[in-house]
């Protein structure tokens, strides 16, 4: 099942997880794109963390599986995954 990450900055990004996705993940206050992956060096990074709980869309929406958000998704929420998904199924890929 697909699982997807909603910040409180409506950043979307695709998550992979083994065979249970946990019920929650925790992750610093910052864009995306400035969270740093170094953590074999640094254990804690410099700002405050968000818990991030796992919602199960599968009855209002079976295309877009497990969403991860700090409230329930609203229906803007959903539009800008539904958005961002149809965007990334579009792009041509490259093997």
């Amino acid at each position: 099942m697909e699982c997807w990450l909603i910040t409180s900055r409506a950043e979307i990004m695709r998550l992979e997880f083994g065979d249970e996705p946990p019920p929650e993940i925790c992750l610093p206050d910052k864009p995306l794109s400035e969270i740093e992956d170094d953590a074999p060096r640094r254990a804690i990074q410099d700002a405050p963390y968000i818990i991030y709980r796992r919602f199960h869309l599968a009855a209002e929406s079976w295309r877009l599986g497990i969403v991860y958000a700090v409230s329930p998704p609203t229906v803007g929420d959903i539009q800008i995954l539904s958005a961002y998904r149809a965007g990334h199924e579009s792009r041509p890929r490259l093997v």
